[in-house]
């Protein structure tokens, strides 16, 4: 895999579920040479700061979670 530039990366979960998965992906970015910050969607303030955000969420009838719904608006 081809090394870029570090650049911060926002990988943003709501759920338990995809927390497992965000972590995973963090993982996979920061051994890319980037740098990745896990958090839960609803400890996210603001998004401005970060070159790229990834946002994932366990699905609640089959939509997504409020927390992760509100962080994407």
């Amino acid at each position: 895999m081809k090394r870029v530039d570090a650049q911060e990366v926002l990988v943003a979960f709501a759920g338990g579920a995809a927390q497992g998965v965000a972590e995973a992906i963090g993982r996979t970015l920061r051994a890319a040479g980037l740098r990745a910050e896990v958090r839960a969607a609803d400890e996210v303030m603001q998004v401005g700061c970060y070159q790229a955000v990834v946002l994932g969420s366990d699905a609640e009838d089959a939509a997504w979670r409020p927390e992760a719904a509100e962080l994407l608006e």
